[in-house]
């Protein structure tokens, strides 16, 4: 276990230096002058020019790729212009709102997906099975941002139970939740169910039932066991489904979080705001898909054969 621990911290170290390297090559060659864009077109020759030698976009590009990794090192993402604070200081002051989003869509995702297709794998034949396919098949057909208009209209407007606004306390997380986590509740229910349909029919399950092993135990723990390391792979190739979910969805429900903040800072045109949001989003998705292969493997021994291996 250890040995398989090292060797995925090795792993995400190697693919955050790439991850960095790739934003740094991607917002420097991406069209137009960020100083200029900064400023806005009002802004005269000289003003341009003082913001890129204060941004050091005058220097080499060797000698800006050494400063940009420099400052990550300790810390320094740089200056927002827009909030004139250390960019850092202004992410970390959304990041709370959008774990806590990230967190209930996850559990919402997870109870309800699980337990939709536990039973419905116990009773394929039955009506409330024959329904929530189609209701999968519709869930993953519907964009999360359509959803959640629909869900505002109909729970906030219509019938007044929940706030439109996601920044009123713990009732406006509700409706962001359910539509961020909407499409990973169906994909984890159709994984459950296929998984422990093709489990419920093998041999071993029959010599289990006649030894007396009791129905439940028979679902909960012969079953549904084996399809565990499959749910959390799933949920980890979705982390950043729900990760680009949250940046819409925030922004559809007035949420104070780093999805909101990203699109602003795109609207306003804060060049370094956008590139901290950006690596933080994506050091955050390879941290998710390490911390589901350790647990995958604690639950499955094979995964760190296969790891091994690799």
């Amino acid at each position: 276990m250890l040995r398989y621990l090292v060797s995925r911290v090795v792993m995400l170290l190697v693919q955050v230096f790439l991850v960095l390297t790739l934003v740094f090559v991607l917002f420097r060659v991406a069209p137009g002058d960020p100083a200029a864009l900064i400023l806005g077109p009002n802004a005269t020759g000289e003003q341009v020019e003082l913001l890129r030698t204060r941004m050091g976009l005058n220097d080499p590009i060797l000698m800006q790729y050494l400063n940009y990794l420099g400052g990550l090192i300790v810390g320094d993402f740089g200056q927002s212009t827009s909030y004139s604070a250390p960019v850092m200081q202004v992410v970390f002051g959304r990041i709370p709102a959008t774990l806590a989003l990230l967190g209930c869509s996850l559990l919402l995702a997870v109870g309800v997906g699980v337990s939709a297709g536990v039973f419905s794998a116990v009773r394929p034949a039955s009506l409330f099975s024959k329904g929530t396919l189609l209701l999968w098949v519709l869930l993953l057909a519907v964009p999360n941002f359509w959803l959640g208009m629909i869900l505002i209209q109909l729970f906030a407007v219509q019938l007044g139970w929940l706030p439109a606004i996601g920044s009123a306390g713990l009732a406006g997380l509700v409706l962001p939740a359910v539509a961020v986590a909407a499409r990973l509740v169906a994909l984890i229910a159709r994984l459950t169910r296929a998984t422990m349909l093709e489990t419920l029919g093998e041999d071993c399950m029959r010599t289990a039932a006649a030894r007396g092993v009791s129905p439940a135990r028979m679902v909960l723990v012969h079953a549904l066991k084996p399809a565990a390391p499959a749910i959390l792979t799933m949920v980890g190739l979705q982390a950043g489904y729900l990760l680009g979910g949250a940046v819409v969805v925030e922004n559809l429900f007035s949420y104070p979080g780093m999805g909101q903040l990203l699109l602003a800072s795109v609207s306003q045109r804060d060049y370094t705001l956008m590139q901290g949001i950006t690596i933080v989003f994506v050091c955050g998705f390879l941290l998710i898909n390490l911390v589901v292969d350790l647990v995958s493997s604690r639950i499955d021994p094979r995964v760190r054969i296969l790891g091994g291996a690799r």
